[in-house]
């Protein structure tokens, strides 16, 4: 047995979840893959997998020599990188994983941009229902980006961004309704609100208010809301990031402009053990660059979005860009 693409099969095994997703990564078969997992498993004489019809677990040992391979075949690609100097085009896969709002975010613009900078990376992005069922695992991803911080002793996070939102409605629908001049109007407008957020928080000079939101029309992905509110349903709480062009065309309107919606910090959680692989370096410096960047200029003044860009098509959730 090749040592070193069993490893390679069972780091993609545990990163997947699944026998036939590592198969179709590595472009072999799935009767390979169940080949060189068996016969590691029998060299090491431990369990390394729990095997159902549906899912793929690791065990504890599992989790231990997953580490360890990760480890092993992340710094075998960067001495390979080292070798030939620093500009040599980093290669390999980095997977990532984010709560399903990030993919109503401009992340696949980002990483679409990444992907054709270095050209030989393989980027994975697993949103939301991945996350749900399964539970974020840091060590099966090389970064999980998420909105709160509390990473385990294994891990790190960095904080990459700060996300502001505003709450906004249709021209339309502010010429039939009014528009509200305090919070508390709120509780008479049609509200559009996330499945995960049913109070809105606003702040005026040094004072707070907490509305809690009874939603006419709700849903867990921000750009729903946002389309609803274009075709003028009612009022939204939204990431600016996801509708600053709707915005700057007026087709959506900000509403209690003098009161301050509390922004949101954007982490990526990444394994600790040293520096992270190049590779991923590199991806938290794009990321941190590109939210922290005006969503309408990239770094060489020119329009992130194709003319004619709508909130309808701008944003998509990526599986697999490669």
């Amino acid at each position: 047995m090749d040592r070193y693409k069993a490893m390679q099969t069972f780091v993609q095994v545990a990163k997947y979840g699944s026998l036939t997703a590592a198969a179709r990564s590595l472009g072999i078969s799935r009767a390979l893959v169940s080949r060189q997992l068996t016969d590691l498993e029998r060299r090491i004489r431990v369990r390394l997998l729990n095997r159902s019809t549906r899912l793929v677990s690791l065990t504890e040992a599992g989790r231990r020599h997953f580490e360890f391979c990760d480890r092993v075949l992340s710094e075998m690609a960067e001495e390979g990188m080292a070798l030939l100097g620093n500009d040599a085009q980093p290669e390999g896969l980095v997977a990532v994983a984010a709560p399903e709002f990030v993919g109503d975010l401009d992340i696949g613009d980002a990483l679409a941009t990444f992907s054709s900078l270095y050209p030989k990376l393989k980027i994975e992005l697993v949103l939301g229902e991945f996350l749900k069922e399964h539970g974020a695992i840091e060590a099966t991803f090389d970064l999980i980006l998420q909105t709160r911080r509390n990473p385990n002793a294994s891990a790190r996070a960095k904080q990459i961004a700060r996300l502001g939102y505003v709450a906004c409605a249709s021209p339309d629908y502010l010429a039939a309704t009014g528009t509200p001049r305090s919070p508390a109007d709120l509780a008479a407008h049609r509200c559009l609100v996330h499945a995960e957020e049913k109070m809105w928080r606003f702040f005026q000079a040094g004072r707070t208010k907490r509305i809690t939101v009874t939603p006419i029309f709700s849903s867990n992905s921000f750009e729903v809301l946002a389309k609803a509110a274009l075709q003028g349903l009612g009022v939204a709480l939204l990431p600016r990031r996801l509708v600053w062009l709707e915005l700057d065309r007026r087709t959506l309107i900000p509403v209690l402009p003098k009161w301050r919606v509390p922004t949101r910090p954007l982490y990526a959680v990444y394994m600790r053990g040293g520096p992270p692989p190049r590779r991923v370096r590199l991806l938290l410096e794009h990321l941190t660059e590109w939210f922290g960047s005006d969503p309408r200029q990239d770094q060489a003044g020119r329009s992130f979005a194709p003319a004619g860009r709508s909130t309808s098509n701008a944003l998509s959730a990526i599986a697999t860009i490669e």
